[in-house]
This record gives C-alpha cells, structure tokens and sequence, in this order.
C-alpha cells in the first residue's frame, strides 16, 4: 500500500505545475521520506493559513473581568489519536480555579471514549456539546482554545483546522512545543506554547487565572 501511494506521489508530481501542501516541514518529510523524488522540490508550495490574514483581531491582548471564568474550549476527536489525557489531569487538579471547558465532540464518540477518559460528564469544570463547534459556539465568549497535543511526527507538519477555528472566532490558542502549530501561533503572538507535560499545564492555567492577561 505505501509503495502504491509514492508512485501515485510521484505521477501526480510529474503532472501537477505545483504541489500544495499545509506546511514546509510537510515537504520536507516527504523528500527526506522518498515520497516525492528531490527533482520536484521546487513544486511545492505551502498553502496560506485557513484564516484571512488581515484580520487584526489580537490587535491588543485580552485581559478577563476579575472574578470571572476562565472559559477554554476544544473541539475535536476523542481517541487515542487526539489524547489529551494530561491535560484533563492538569484541569482536575486545578479544579479549585475558576476554569470552564467546553467540549464540542463528534456525536457518539463521548460513549467510545470511556475506556480513555474516564466518564467525563462527571469532572465538575467540563461541559460536553455533541456538535460542530464552529455552528455551536459562534455565539459564545472563549478566553481560550485547546490543540495541545504531543509532538508526534504528524504534528510537526500538520495545521489543524481545529487551530484555525479558534483563530477565526478571535481565540487564543494553547498549543505544543514542538508542533507546526507552535509556528503559526508563536510568528503571531497568537496564543501560548508549553510542553505537553501535567506541570506546564497547570502552570500555565494558574498564570492565566492569576494574571487575566491572554
């Protein structure tokens, strides 16, 4: 199968006058991997971000009312690949704090999902949507957006769209070091990068509750 995908690669390389891809280190891993022979490296082109550009919206940075919640939001998958395990952990030990996090999951995956997580509806900060978030949420205030995830080698190519609907609602975004997500929100100042670790999660939630600067 993976030799039928690198020669399908490589015909349509031989064709195409260009070869969108979402990020640089995405064409990168595809030559350094033999997916696409070095001779068309000059094909590819990274596509612009899901968002237009001109929009100043993190013009100046947010700061919450005193006393209010801190309100994250996620939007995603729940398996194995969108782990997110620790910072579940990071947000019951900080249960004390005026956090709230939304969940917008893909409907019936919060059942499958026991094995992993637990019971969530039962974590008292957690509030769970069956839904697109983007039609859910449209109407409602979020200090912060969750694509924090470890850096695995999907990661450091890949540009969620999940990142992409928080930016385009005006959210600040929590994301992994060591991710292409980091890129994006670090050339921006755009929202925070930590290391996919319990402790850096909880520091960085206490530093928002404590400072209300985002």
């Amino acid at each position: 199968m993976y030799h039928n995908m690198v020669d399908e690669f490589n015909l349509n390389a031989q064709i195409a006058a260009k070869i969108f891809v979402p990020s640089p280190q995405f064409a990168n891993e595809s030559i350094l991997r033999g997916i696409v022979p070095k001779r068309y490296a000059d094909k590819f082109e990274t596509l612009p971000p899901a968002i237009d550009a001109r929009l100043s919206v993190f013009s100046s940075k947010h700061i919450a009312g005193s006393g209010s919640l801190i309100k994250i939001a996620y939007t995603g998958g729940l398996g194995e690949f969108y782990d997110f395990k620790k910072f579940i952990e990071a947000l019951k030990i900080c249960y004390e704090l005026p956090i709230q996090f939304d969940m917008y999951v893909r409907k019936n995956e919060l059942e499958a999902s026991k094995n992993i997580y637990g019971d969530l509806n039962q974590v008292d900060n957690i509030n769970i949507y069956e839904g697109a978030f983007t039609d859910l949420a449209s109407n409602k205030h979020y200090d912060l957006g969750l694509c924090l995830f470890d850096a695995n080698l999907y990661r450091k190519m890949a540009a969620p769209v999940k990142l992409f609907d928080y930016l385009s609602l005006s959210i600040p975004v929590i994301v992994g070091n060591g991710t292409f997500a980091e890129d994006i929100i670090k050339n921006d100042d755009v929202g925070f990068n930590i290391d996919y670790t319990v402790n850096d999660i909880v520091g960085l939630l206490i530093s928002v509750v404590e400072n209300r600067i985002l």
